[in-house]
């Protein structure tokens, strides 16, 4: 059998609850519900694409962070930043790569939706319709309802609905990005009664951009993790289950959050 490769993105270890948790939960619950060399190999090749652009999303994310992390360091040190009065020189900009980044973290993410989108049509349970306006929404998760009276088909669907409201305002401004020319706002700076400087990153959506993208990049990557795992769950045999792991019980060397269990009694 061929082995399942992941590019490297980072040096990040299996400590990191992202790696741990789309690289080897999600590869150990696979092998509960995949049978054959076959099909192994046909859902490796679907979720290969969906860790690779996940992770590269994330690395996006993290960039920007560092990004302004260690240019406010710089200014507020007066490492590259002199003048005296009101003429005042900033040696060094961000802009352009802060730019480049916070686009990149849009466009990844809209890649992996669409991984993830092929992914869950493999798995059985296609779910196309949450990127659709409001019609083919409703329509697609009444198609889930009527798949039997499973109450996981009901928590599968209070899911997706949910996670419709974080979906909208990302694809608002990935459109915007594609399809408008999208741009940060101008970075500025200002310099303090004491001669000291201070850099004035612009916000989005009123929060620190910083901010905004941990949000958005923490949902994209539980709504992945959670659509996943329900699709597990919902082909598993009796006994097997999925059973979560409390936070506080997690190994802090590999903190996975799910993995399989046994059903009690009938």
């Amino acid at each position: 059998m061929k082995p399942f490769l992941i590019q490297k993105i980072s040096d990040e270890g299996t400590a990191d609850p992202f790696f741990a948790r789309m690289m080897c939960q999600n590869l150990e619950l696979r092998n509960f519900v995949m049978c054959g060399e076959v099909q192994i190999k046909e859902f490796d090749g679907l979720y290969e694409p969906l860790f690779n652009n996940l992770a590269e999303c994330r690395q996006a994310f993290k960039e920007c962070a560092r990004l302004i992390d260690d240019h406010s360091r710089k200014i507020s040190s007066g490492e590259i930043i002199e003048g005296q009065n009101n003429a005042w020189t900033v040696r060094e900009s961000i802009a352009q790569e802060l730019n480049r980044n916070f686009k990149d973290f849009f466009i990844k993410g809209r890649i992996s939706l669409q991984c993830l989108d092929k992914l869950s049509a493999f798995m059985g349970y296609p779910i196309g319709f949450f990127f659709q306006k409001d019609p083919a929404f409703e329509k697609g998760l009444q198609s889930i309802l009527g798949r039997g009276e499973d109450s996981r088909l009901k928590e599968f669907v209070k899911m997706l609905r949910d996670d419709r409201q974080w979906y909208a305002l990302f694809r608002e401004i990935r459109t915007e990005i594609e399809h408008n020319g999208f741009n940060l706002p101008m970075i500025n700076y200002k310099i303090d009664s004491s001669g000291k400087g201070q850099v004035l990153i612009p916000t989005v959506n009123n929060q620190k951009i910083e901010d905004f993208l941990n949000v958005l990049w923490s949902n994209l990557f539980e709504f992945s993790e959670e659509v996943f795992v329900t699709l597990v769950d919902l082909k598993l045999t009796y006994p097997a289950m999925i059973v979560g792991i409390p936070e506080v019980e997690r190994d802090p060397k590999m903190p996975i959050k799910y993995r399989i269990g046994v059903r009690k009694g009938k």
